[in-house]
């Protein structure tokens, strides 16, 4: 459900005529690895779709591979000590 309604979310924005003129990027959080599909036939060269589920299941199991792994990923995407900043 919650697939769908981003779906229709980014349908309408695609309608406004504001962002279809311009070289906008939308970023869309899907929770099924299947839904990616839909955005490539909705939007494909509008939306960027990440799949949570799918990238939060390959850094657990990369984890489990490499125990030195998860630290790093605590410091660079922790709320302590120094800051990164993605750009």
């Amino acid at each position: 459900e919650a697939d769908s309604n981003m779906v229709r979310q980014v349908m309408a924005l695609k309608a406004f005529d504001e962002f279809g003129g311009n070289d906008c990027h939308v970023v869309v959080e899907v929770n099924d690895v299947d839904n990616q599909e839909l955005f490539a036939l909705v939007a494909p060269d509008f939306a960027e779709v990440v799949v949570t589920h799918d990238i939060i299941g390959r850094l657990m199991l990369q984890c489990a591979r490499c125990p030195g792994l998860a630290c790093v990923l605590e410091e660079m995407m922790g709320f302590e000590g120094s800051e990164f900043y993605f750009e």
